[in-house]
Order: C-alpha cells, then structure tokens, then sequence
C-alpha cells in the first residue's frame, strides 16, 4: 500500500517542474548501456596464484581490469588459521579489486565466478579457500580435478588458497600438527652449551621465535640445519614442515689488501681475527732511481704503513718522492753556503771562496783537506757538511817567552 501512494504526488501541479532535472540527467540508461554486454573473461595473479574472473553481462562497464596484488603470509596467517581451526601446512593470500579504463574502483553489478590455482600447492589436496577479511572459509568453493578452485563472490576480497596440514599420528580430524626445532649455540666444542627448544606449527615460519644468533669475534655466524650441505640458512622467514636440528655455522672474516706497483703487478695480504686485521708484512716497493717509494691509499699520499688495521677489501698504490739532502760548505768555520741534491744526482757546489793569498784547492768531508773529496762530478746520497782547503796560506805562530 506504501508503494501505491507514491505516485500521488506526481500528480501534483509540481510535477512538471520535477520532470525537468530528469531530462538533463539521462546517466542511468547511459551507464547501463556502457556495462559489458558479453560475458567478460579478467585474468591476473600474484603471490604464485592464478586469478581468474567470469563476469555476465551487465557486470562491469566496458575496460574493467582486474588487479591482483599479494598478502604476506604474515598477515593472513591468523585469520587463515581462525577460519579453519587449525594451521594449513602452506597458503598463498592475494587482495582481488577491479578498475575502470580510467583507474578508478569499480563494483560489481551482479555476482562473480573468481577461480584461483597455484602451482605452489598441491592439486590432490584438499584445498580451500578463506575469506581473509572476515576470517571465514568460504564453503561454497569447488574444487576441479586440476587443483583450480572456483568461488562466488559479490565484489573485491581478499582470498587465501590453502593446503591442509598433514596431521601427526594420533591427531584428531581439527588437530595441529607441532614441530620441535632445536637450537644449538655451541661455538666452541671445547664449551658445549645447552640446545635451546622452539614449537612451531607445520607448515608456519619461525617468526620471532628465532634465537639470537651467538657472536664470535672475528668471526660472521648464523643458524643453518645440522649437516646441510650445502649450507641452509634458517631465519625468521623459514617454514617448517619437518623437525629440525640447527647449529651455528662460522666463517672467519678476512679482508684482502691488493698492493699495486707502479707498472701494474700485484701482491696481496690477507688481514683477519689471526693478526689482529693488520698488515704487518708489507711488500716492498720497487726501487727507483733518486727516488723514495711508500705504498699509499689510493688519489692520495696518506701512507699505509706497518701495522695498518683494516676493515673492509682495499687496494693501495706505490707513490714515489724525490729524495733530497743537504749539503753545507763551511769556510774557515763559517758557512759558506748551503745547496740541495737529490738523492744520486751530482752534488750542486756553491761559488769558488778566495783568500788573499791562497788558492782554493776544493771542498773535503774534514777540514785542513782531509777526508774525501767533493767534486762537481760526485753523487750525494747523504746530508754532509764539506769543508774548504786553501793551499798557499802561511800560518805563523809566535812563541812568546820570559827572559
């Protein structure tokens, strides 16, 4: 009867005025024209699952897509596990929505087909689907002899593909099945220490159940599965599925130092815990003529020298330095002059000195001409201080005495 009455008002004297806006809007019979008149077909996946989509006519407006995008197992695990009372042994969860051509959300109009397959679980399983968001099982699901699994759906869900844990013996048809993993810490066999226990549920990661891994100097550790070989890791994010041993695997940390010759060869030392991560057996540089090698990081002259704690791979260069020495020239006990020689080179002497009355003989290493003698054709490779010899000179000596 509430319906009858509705057109009376229609019939009002204002109803001309109402029929005006109607006619400047004709959006509904457009938007039902646009939506896609054959059944349309929307494929996608993520997270190893296999999406497809089956929409009847009058679903979606023509160019709708659909988007499939991945949930941690992390964040599905526990409405997975509400929804079926127990842990599967593995699942795979993906948010499924739906675009416009333009990258807008868009809605169903009319109930969905969505099938979802993944190569990562098993097709003879009895596999089922759970409602993420609601934390429920999805019950009307079919299973196709393929391993895909078709649901109804009215619009965007996030949906979970789950495989059923194998259950222990004894286990009741909702049982759980708990694995025990072992945690060895020992580093030094010389110094056992106590196994530490975690319960994990199969087909679970570890999560934050993970022990801290033991520390040895000098040394990078981690938990790997007793006896592996080769070496697995178990982290945080390792699914158990069988009982599991774990010890701490030790490798030594070594850094390799790369010492490069001017021409290119190259000779390496190793720096680790054994030595304190020193260099302390440099190779030498190759000599050069008047000139002083030293190994330097590269780009720069900082030296690296003896003893030289590293912390990482590293490669230094020979730098060469001309050698330089002094040479003073003393007169008489003054100094004459001073000149620089490079190590090998010829000394550089100074201006003749004079004397009234003597002749410069040359410049010796002692004074009064003794020594070796300095000339303009000798290799300097020392400091030294050379002293002028005059031939010529008188000296006299006065010999005073008492009468």
């Amino acid at each position: 009867e509430e319906v009858a009455e509705e057109p009376a008002p229609s019939e009002t004297p204002a109803a001309p005025a109402q029929e005006e806006p109607q006619t400047e809007t004709p959006d509904e019979p457009q938007a039902e024209t646009s939506l896609n008149t054959e059944v349309m077909t929307l494929n996608g996946g993520a997270n190893g699952v296999t999406v497809t989509v089956t929409a009847e006519p009058g679903t979606f407006p023509e160019g709708t897509d659909v988007d499939v995008r991945k949930i941690r197992g992390e964040d599905a695990s526990g409405a997975v596990n509400e929804a079926l009372g127990e842990a599967p042994a593995k699942f795979r969860a993906v948010e499924i929505t739906f675009e416009d051509a333009e990258g807008n959300d868009v809605d169903p109009q009319k109930t969905l087909t969505v099938s979802l397959a993944s190569a990562a679980l098993s097709s003879d399983a009895d596999l089922k689907v759970v409602d993420v968001e609601n934390a429920e099982e999805v019950t009307d699901a079919t299973k196709a002899d393929d391993g895909t699994v078709t649901i109804n759906a009215d619009g965007a869900t996030t949906l979970a593909l789950t495989e059923p844990a194998i259950k222990a013996a004894g286990d009741g048809a909702k049982g759980t099945n708990i694995i025990t993993v072992t945690f060895d810490p020992t580093t030094d066999p010389n110094e056992p220490q106590a196994p530490e226990t975690i319960n994990v549920t199969s087909g679970q990661a570890i999560g934050s159940q993970l022990p801290n891994v033991p520390e040895v100097p000098g040394y990078i550790t981690k938990w790997v599965v007793k006896g592996s070989d080769p070496e697995v890791e178990v982290t945080s994010d390792t699914v158990v599925t069988e009982p599991l041993e774990v010890v701490v695997a030790q490798k030594k940390i070594e850094y390799t130092v790369t010492f490069v010759q001017e021409d290119g060869t190259e000779e390496t030392r190793t720096a680790s815990i054994d030595n304190g991560f020193a260099i302390n057996d440099l190779p030498a540089v190759t000599p050069k003529e008047n000139k002083i090698g030293k190994w330097v990081y590269p780009g720069t002259a900082n030296e690296f020298t003896v003893g030289t704690v590293v912390n990482a791979d590293l490669t230094v260069e020979a730098y060469y330095t001309q050698n330089i020495f002094t040479v003073n020239f003393m007169v008489d006990g003054a100094l004459h002059d001073t000149k620089t020689t490079a190590t090998g080179a010829n000394i550089v002497l100074p201006t003749e000195p004079t004397k009234a009355g003597a002749t410069f003989i040359g410049w010796f290493t002692e004074p009064g001409g003794e020594g070796t003698q300095y000339t303009a054709e000798s290799k300097v490779n020392q400091d030294l201080t050379l002293y002028a010899y005059f031939e010529g000179q008188v000296t006299v000596k006065f010999l005073v005495k008492d009468d």
